[in-house]
């Protein structure tokens, strides 16, 4: 069933599927690194955590201030967003992929109407007619799943960035801040 929907689908839909798939993979890996932050800020536990990377940037300034505390964790989120390209390329590329999956079929259909008069020729007509629908539809789902993961990855990264803002706020600066 599946490799007949692939076939159907042509070399296309084997390109949308290679991009959902890294897609996924930097979803998964950010997912992970992203949770393992959490539980750590939420335990308590900076040595898992690049808190302790702040602190010792921060520690070397005696009297740090708010704003330098927030550029501090603003650089240290940036690095979390690592990888974003990977998923939002593959949201965007995907649909795109996927309108050029239903053009390469619509031609393949178009190339066989002048040949319709014989019924030999209707299951290159149904090729076609899959061809196209398949890859528009996996280039939207592809598009439609990697967009909501990497809403939810952002989501993530924010509250991390909010919990420690809190945190460093929160903390005495004079002396470092663990």
């Amino acid at each position: 069933m599946y490799f007949d929907v692939i076939s159907i689908g042509g070399p296309i839909l084997v390109v949308i599927l290679v991009i959902a798939g890294i897609g996924l993979f930097f979803f998964v890996e950010r997912f992970i690194v992203l949770a393992a932050i959490k539980s750590a800020i939420r335990k308590g536990d900076d040595e898992q955590t690049f808190l302790v990377k702040v602190d010792r940037r921060l520690s070397a300034q005696k009297g740090a201030r708010a704003d330098e505390i927030h550029e501090i964790i603003s650089l240290m989120v940036e690095r979390l967003t690592r990888n974003f390209r990977f998923i939002s390329t593959a949201a965007t590329v995907a649909p795109l992929l996927g309108l050029l999956g239903t053009v390469t079929g619509m031609v393949k259909i178009f190339n066989s109407l002048d040949k319709t008069e014989n019924l030999k020729y209707a299951g290159q007509l149904a090729m076609g007619i899959g061809e196209a629908l398949y890859t528009t539809i996996a280039g939207l789902i592809v598009a439609i799943t990697l967009t909501v993961l990497l809403n939810i990855i952002k989501e993530m990264i924010t509250s991390i960035e909010n919990e420690l803002t809190d945190i460093y706020l929160k903390a005495p600066v004079t002396k470092g801040l663990l």
